[in-house]
């Protein structure tokens, strides 16, 4: 079965996508899979593969493949695709005992209609108290079948096993009629799980492009105390990157359009964290510093609220929102602005 998913992972998931997205995965997942920046860049989708059915060996990575897929713009598709070919191998994994307990029950079945005993005389067969006695015996046989029809229902822990398998609460079990034919107000749409997310530290340098700043602004690391830090936005050729700057004496050296390496900082889900102990410094580059259109519209788009609404509990979100109140009632729904 692992091996399933091992072709679902490679075969279905990473090599239906871009180089771009490929590296964008691993960016993503180097924490996770333990990837250094020399391996990010020298490791192709067979030995990515490979290194996640070693890391996770249950299901070959396939559950965290569709999560991050999930995530990536772009990916959500493949991720819903994966999704279904992943139930697949769990439904075919558990109708096979199934169909081995069904043809045992058959040939039990056959053994006991054999061991029956037969009349000897025809003539017994025909008279009223031996039709009578036949009649009686096919309406017990009648009921016992619609017994075990009513008793063999649809089962619906192949659903509950993808469900456990990706971290969601395993669903009550219903018939099969309630859990294809609901309709959408009716289905309970599952939480997101606050991931695990741990910021790692870099050590190797990174030129980046400063493509914007916030002001200095004071924040409260722990109860009763107060410090000062700022944002920025920056970008390589390839991808952006929100930084949080808890030194402000770098203030300076954060120029808009102006080129620095940072290197001993932490990286937790393309978010960085620049401290006292990093090293930020200008970068004089022989050639010019590029950073394509795409990557600058990415960077400053507000992202879509039906996107924020699946990200888990604890995600860092950027952009400008405006807040609405929204008033329920009986006969209708109105929606009243409000100032933030």
């Amino acid at each position: 079965m692992v091996n399933e998913y091992k072709i679902l992972v490679l075969l279905k998931g990473l090599e239906r996508i871009s180089n771009y997205h490929f590296s964008m995965f691993k960016s993503l997942m180097a924490s996770e899979l333990k990837l250094t920046k020399k391996m990010q860049d020298d490791y192709d989708k067979i030995q990515i593969a490979d290194l996640m059915e070693e890391l996770f060996p249950n299901d070959a990575g396939l559950n965290r493949l569709i999560e991050v897929f999930g995530e990536m713009p772009g990916l959500e598709q493949c991720s819903e695709n994966l999704k279904k070919e992943m139930l697949k191998v769990v439904r075919r994994s558990k109708s096979t005992p199934a169909k081995g307990k069904s043809s045992a029950k058959k040939k039990n079945k056959k053994k006991e209609a054999s061991a029956m005993p037969t009349s000897t005389s025809s003539t017994v067969e025909d008279t009223p108290k031996a039709q009578k006695r036949k009649s009686t015996n096919n309406e017990k046989t009648a009921k016992k079948k619609k017994v075990s029809e009513k008793q063999v229902q649809p089962s619906c822990s192949a659903e509950a096993g993808i469900s456990t398998a990706m971290g969601l609460c395993s669903p009550l079990p219903v018939s099969s009629s309630t859990l294809f034919g609901a309709s959408p107000a009716e289905k309970t749409l599952p939480q997101p799980q606050i991931d695990d997310r741990r910021n790692v530290l870099c050590k190797d340098p990174l030129a980046v492009m400063v493509l914007k700043t916030t002001d200095v602004f004071e924040y409260e690391p722990s109860e009763g105390e107060k410090s000062e830090m700022f944002h920025a936005l920056v970008a390589t050729e390839k991808r952006f990157f929100r930084v949080k700057v808890l030194d402000v004496s770098l203030k300076e050296k954060f120029t808009i359009n102006s080129v620095i390496t940072i290197s001993n900082y932490f990286e937790c889900v393309g978010d960085l964290e620049i401290n006292k102990s990093s090293s930020v410094s200008a970068t004089a580059l022989t050639q010019k510093f590029v950073i394509p259109k795409w990557v600058s519209k990415k960077a400053n788009e507000t992202p879509k609220i039906d996107h924020i609404h699946k990200e888990a509990s604890g995600t860092n979100v950027y952009g400008l929102f405006t807040l609405k109140k929204v008033i329920k009632s009986s006969r209708k729904r109105r929606s009243q602005p409000m100032s933030v």
